[in-house]
């Protein structure tokens, strides 16, 4: 993993400790995404060295598996879907994120088809009676699977998680005479607005996670790195930083770590 590498080798020369206390807080979040609640149940790891002036280390570990579990419901939230007799036809049969090297990208698969009808008019008897009416006596169905790929990349920026498109959204069709119709998956790019609300949920409840109580409003850390892994394998977003030892208020938060977390934190503060 990432954040493990890097404290190795900080480790290893001598920039951090190699002895730290390592406090667990667990932080689960529920997001409502187009009307859909989400849980991210994340937690957040503090690594507090034994020297009494080096920095904490914080992780932030988010998976997220009931966003999966729901994505297909949230972009089905478009109302994007239709099946027209003698017109087109749009299904989602699925949607879901994975990792892309430390990027989300997020997979919308579904099926396109268009039917083609030959309408004239016929005669129709009613009571003796004879009317024309206009019925189908021909028709064409034509249908494909199609896709929507469009990879996210998590960003730390001025000390604010965001997420960045950085590519796509890449349609996939195997039947070219449709290409019209599977257009519709990006119809206004509500399709992609889905997912991206989907991401930032996930990103906004990273942010959350941190969220201190009004007591340690002043309480300085800053974010370093954004990303996703696949941690035992779920797949989770991942927030690193750090918080400096000495601060007016580091007291106060070793007393909130230990009262949270159930360990009594013994770190001095820096002189």
């Amino acid at each position: 993993m990432r954040w493990a590498g890097s404290v190795f080798i900080s480790m290893f020369y001598g920039v951090v400790p190699a002895l730290a206390s390592e406090y667990a807080v667990s932080l689960p979040r529920t997001v409502e995404i187009s009307g859909t609640q989400v849980v991210f149940d994340g937690k957040v790891n503090y690594s507090v060295p034994d020297d009494a002036c080096a920095p904490i280390s914080l992780k932030v570990v988010v998976p997220l598996d009931d966003l999966n579990a729901k994505l297909t419901q949230i972009v089905r939230s478009t109302g994007i879907e239709k099946n027209e007799s003698c017109g087109d036809k749009l299904e989602i049969h699925g949607a879901h994120v994975m990792n892309a090297g430390g990027n989300l990208a997020a997979k919308v698969e579904g099926e396109v088809g268009r039917q083609e009808c030959i309408k004239t008019d016929v005669p129709v008897f009613h009571d003796l009676k004879i009317t024309m009416e206009t019925k189908v006596v021909a028709s064409t169905t034509i249908d494909s699977n199609a896709s929507l790929t469009a990879v996210f990349d998590p960003v730390v920026s001025d000390n604010a998680l965001t997420v960045q498109l950085v590519s796509g959204p890449e349609l996939a069709i195997s039947n070219d005479i449709l290409r019209g119709v599977a257009d519709l998956f990006k119809l206004d790019n509500k399709v992609q607005d889905k997912v991206r609300d989907a991401i930032q949920g996930a990103v906004a409840s990273s942010a959350a996670a941190l969220q201190l109580p009004a007591t340690l409003a002043g309480f300085e850390f800053s974010f370093d790195d954004a990303h996703v892994e696949t941690i035992d394998g779920r797949l989770a977003l991942v927030v690193s930083g750090t918080a400096p030892r000495k601060q007016n208020l580091i007291g106060t938060f070793f007393t909130y770590l230990g009262g949270i977390s159930g360990t009594p934190v013994t770190a001095p503060p820096c002189p």
